[in-house]
């Protein structure tokens, strides 16, 4: 799996955002503050097959949801603040910014 370290800023619904994942329908940030999101390209293959239900394509636990779109991506939720994204490889490298 890529794992960048480059991240772009952006404005969205009035949170900052800070991205691993090119987000060109949002509004760049030029200001580097806080960010209230944090979007992560990351492993989550394992994960998901350890708490994956048979035929279930959801995982909802306290502070964390996780699903995956077939022949898309897997994505976590933790905390309302991060998300991270483990896309299939086909489409990795258009997602980088």
């Amino acid at each position: 799996m890529i794992h960048t370290n480059e991240k772009a800023m952006y404005s969205a619904f009035g949170l900052n955002v800070s991205s691993e994942i090119s987000l060109p329908e949002l509004t760049a940030a030029n200001q580097k503050d806080q960010s209230d999101i944090t979007i992560e390209i990351d492993e989550l293959s394992r994960l998901w097959s350890m708490l994956a239900v048979p035929n279930e394509s959801f995982i909802i636990r306290e502070n964390f949801v996780m699903f995956e779109v077939p022949d898309t991506a897997i994505y976590a939720i933790q905390n309302g603040s991060k998300i991270t994204v483990e896309p299939k490889a086909s489409l990795l490298m258009s997602l980088l910014p």
